[in-house]
């Protein structure tokens, strides 16, 4: 027996308002997957900013309180020392700077960090006193300063 016209159009309906719930459904689920996929990159990014600034300064707290001997350091290439992973390395540099309105000078240390797998490197940039200035050309072999410098850094007098 054949169905009535109206009954074959309602289900014909029916069909069409699933096929488009679920094609709204996965449109609706693919920009959602898109939102957290571009979410879990910026989080992955703010990590790898965090560790490597703290990284970074943690470097530099290391060598302004003794614990990091400037002339292994400075100018040489990338090392993972004082790294938890070993994906990380960091590089340092320095500069010296002479201020002409005061007797003193400084010390501009670069520090650059660097994620080898994906290629990211976070770089901090902190001026150092003249006390340790002297004690990073000390230790690099500068000609005319006294060459136990570094011990007058690590000594309490430095700290008073």
């Amino acid at each position: 027996m054949k169905e009535p016209p109206a009954t074959s159009r309602r289900r014909g309906m029916v069909l069409l308002e699933v096929v488009l719930a679920m094609a709204l459904f996965a449109l609706s689920a693919g920009v959602l997957l898109s939102g957290m996929n571009a979410s879990l990159q910026a989080l992955t990014r703010a990590e790898r900013q965090t560790y490597a600034a703290d990284l970074a300064h943690s470097v530099i707290a290391m060598l302004e309180a003794g614990i990091i001997n400037p002339a292994e350091y400075v100018n040489s290439g990338p090392t993972s020392d004082y790294c938890p992973s070993f994906d990380w390395s960091w590089q340092m540099e320095t500069q010296e700077i002479t201020l002409e309105q005061a007797e003193s000078s400084l010390v501009q240390v670069t520090v650059t960090v660097s994620h080898g797998p994906s290629g990211f490197t976070h770089r901090t940039v902190q001026w150092l006193p003249d006390r340790l200035a002297a004690a990073i050309e000390a230790e690099s072999g500068a000609e005319g300063l006294d060459p136990d410098a570094w011990d007058f850094f690590e000594s309490d007098e430095f700290w008073e």
